[in-house]
């Protein structure tokens, strides 16, 4: 890292150079004290705690050496963990950037659809199935590239909410616009956005297995919604939802709106 940065700097003594430990980031033994005026310590944060004592490590090291950090990767969990992550980072004035901003799978602000071809790839790397032809996998992976771009992608509103608004604001809102006339169907997973405890409540939230040892899924579907809220895709139907493992005392909220005055909403 010296002789790195002593290059760097032979021909650009402006950038900032970033450091990380081992130990996603976190462990500086032997590296420090800092060698260069223009440094800055990137850690990574993963599936602990989002308590204050899961960043004292970083912030003690900040201060002793007057250096700034940088949370450089994070992510990989709910929006129940990603809100209180964020609030811990801001709290602290620590920047932080997400990993990834997308991918194939539903906990990310953006989603890469899969196709058919791919999977069979996917599938056959991890021992599973056939050894697919060369053109299909050619073909599985150009799709992929195509489907990556941002305007082909799926956008998780939820999973942005939770990330920008929800760490500084305990209000909710509505996940879709539900206007309630005579026949109107509200599906189940359409609650409203908004912290665990005020537009929903469920007990598994999140994965914290770096602090408690124990692995827990949060959406245990891990589909459609990144809350902790267990989501089910119907495989009778193209592109439908529900709601399945519900326990004792969860619940969700939903905000309608009357299309006229006189309709009166049942339970």
């Amino acid at each position: 890292m010296v002789d790195i940065t002593k290059a760097i700097r032979e021909v650009d003594k402006k950038h900032i150079i970033i450091i990380e430990g081992n130990g996603w980031g976190n462990n500086y033994n032997g590296i420090l004290p800092p060698w260069d005026n223009n440094m800055v310590l990137s850690f990574h944060k993963y599936w602990s705690y989002n308590d204050q004592a899961s960043a004292e490590n970083m912030i003690k090291t900040r201060d002793q050496y007057n250096i700034p950090v940088w949370l450089g990767e994070t992510g990989e969990n709910s929006n129940v963990w990603f809100t209180e992550a964020i609030r811990l980072f801001e709290t602290n004035n620590i920047g932080w950037a997400w990993w990834p901003l997308k991918k194939v799978g539903a906990n990310n602000p953006m989603e890469i659809k899969s196709n058919l071809n791919y999977n069979d790839v996917v599938s056959y790397i991890n021992g599973n199935g056939n050894k697919p032809k060369e053109s299909n996998v050619y073909s599985g992976l150009m799709e992929l590239a195509t489907y990556a771009r941002l305007e082909n992608t799926i956008i998780h509103y939820d999973v942005i909410d939770a990330m920008i608004r929800q760490p500084f604001s305990a209000e909710t809102k509505p996940f879709k616009k539900h206007i309630i006339g005579k026949t109107t169907t509200v599906n189940a997973v359409d609650y409203d956005l908004g912290r665990n405890g005020a537009a929903y409540f469920d007990k598994d939230t999140a994965d914290y297995h770096v602090s408690t040892g124990k692995y827990t899924a949060g959406n245990k579907g891990r589909i459609y919604r990144n809350d902790g809220v267990d989501i089910a895709k119907d495989s009778a139907k193209y592109e439908s939802y529900y709601v399945n493992n519900i326990e004792s005392g969860e619940w969700l909220q939903y905000t309608v709106d009357l299309e006229k005055k006189e309709y009166i909403l049942l339970n």
